[in-house]
C-alpha cells in the first residue's frame, strides 16, 4: 500500500480517505466501547508539580538508567501532546455520537495539560545543564499540511495507544518510584493515559471508518511511527546517559539496553500489546474495567500524597 502521507493536503482537508461516518450496526463498535469514553472524567485533576528540587540523573530508583529512559520519554510530549490535539480536532466537527464529542474536549484539555507539565519538566532539566534543544524529537516538527489529516490521526491513534500500553505497565509494575514530584507526575500522566485511551480510536473509527482502507492505514501510521520513534527514543536515552557516566560507557549502554529489551525489558513487555494492535477488531475499551480499578487505586495514593 502506498503511504497515504505522500501528498501535501490543507491542515484539515479530510480528503484522503473519502468514507463517510457509519453509525453503531455498521462499524460493530461495542457499546461498552461507547461507555468507555463516558467514563472520561469531567473536571482537572492536576496536583502541584515542584521539580526546583529534583536531580533528574537519578530520580527514578536511584538509577541512571531508569531515570533517563522516563527524561527521554518527557522529551516528546511537549509537541507530541500538540499534535495529537490537533489531529483529533481536525475530525471532532464530523463526530455525531454526543457521548464521543464529551470524550474529545476531555481528551483536548487533559493532553494540553501534560503538554504543559513536560514543558516545565524540561525546563527543570535546562536548568541543571541538560542540552535538551540538541536532541531529536523531529518526527514531530514537520510541517502538519504535510501529511493528511487522515493520516495524521492514525498516527495519534497509533501512538496513544503505545502510550496507554507503558502507563498501564508503570502503574502496574511500579517501575517509577523515587522523587516525589516526579514521580507522582508520571503516575498523574498515565491514570489520564489510560482514561483517554479511546478516544483517538473511537474518533477514527467515527469519521475516517471501519473497512479495511481505514484498517490498513492505521496498521501503516503504526509501523511508520515505530519506525521513526525508537530510533529518536533510543539516541534521546543514550545521548541523556552520556551527560551522567557513571560507569564505563559500554557497561552503561549495555545495562540499558536490558532495560530496553531484556526478559522483563520495557519493549519485550510491551509486545503483546503491540502486537494487539494489528488486530482488526482492535480497540482497548474491552480492557476498560480492570484498568478503571487501576486508576481508582493510583487516584487515592495520588491523593494521600498530596495531602501529606
Amino acid at each position: 500500500m502506498r503511504a497515504p502521507h505522500a501528498t501535501r493536503h490543507g491542515m484539515c482537508d479530510h480528503g484522503a480517505i473519502n468514507e463517510p461516518p457509519r453509525n453503531e450496526a455498521q462499524t460493530g463498535t461495542a457499546p461498552s466501547h461507547r461507555r468507555a469514553t463516558a467514563r472520561v472524567p469531567q473536571h482537572d485533576s492536576r496536583p502541584g508539580f515542584d521539580y526546583s528540587r529534583s536531580n533528574f540523573s537519578d530520580w527514578n530508583r536511584g538509577d541512571p538508567v531508569a531515570s533517563h529512559f522516563f527524561n527521554a520519554l518527557s522529551l516528546f510530549f511537549p509537541a507530541g501532546e500538540k499534535f495529537f490535539i490537533h489531529s483529533v480536532k481536525c475530525f471532532s466537527a464530523r463526530v455525531t455520537d454526543p457521548v464521543t464529542a464529551a470524550a474529545v474536549r476531555t481528551f483536548v484539555s487533559q493532553e494540553a495539560s501534560h503538554s504543559n507539565e513536560h514543558r516545565r519538566y524540561l525546563e527543570a532539566m535546562v536548568r541543571q545543564g541538560y542540552k535538551i534543544d540538541a536532541l531529536d524529537i523531529r518526527m514531530f516538527a514537520r510541517p502538519l499540511a504535510s501529511v493528511s489529516p487522515a493520516w495524521r490521526l492514525a498516527m495519534t491513534v497509533a501512538m496513544e495507544h503505545f502510550t496507554a500500553s507503558l502507563s498501564r505497565s508503570l502503574l502496574e509494575a511500579g517501575c517509577v518510584d523515587g522523587d516525589t514530584s516526579l514521580t507522582r507526575l508520571w503516575h498523574w500522566h498515565a491514570c489520564e493515559e489510560l482514561e483517554h485511551q479511546s478516544v483517538a480510536l473511537d474518533v477514527y473509527r467515527q469519521t475516517v471508518g471501519t473497512g479495511a482502507r481505514a484498517y490498513w492505514l492505521r496498521v501503516a501510521a503504526a509501523v511508520r511511527v515505530s519506525w521513526n520513534f525508537l530510533p529518536r527514543l533510543t539516541a534521546n536515552f543514550a545521548a541523556l546517559l552520556a551527560h551522567d557516566l557513571r560507569l564505563p560507557r559500554v557497561v552503561c549502554y549495555l545495562k540499558a539496553l536490558s532495560y530496553l529489551w531484556g526478559r522483563p525489558g520495557v519493549f519485550s513487555v510491551l509486545a503483546p500489546d503491540f502486537i494487539a494492535y494489528f488486530r482488526p477488531s482492535f480497540h482497548p475499551g474491552t480492557r476498560w474495567g480492570s484498568d478503571q480499578a487501576l486508576i481508582a487505586a493510583v487516584r487515592s495514593e495520588l491523593e494521600i500524597a498530596h495531602a501529606a
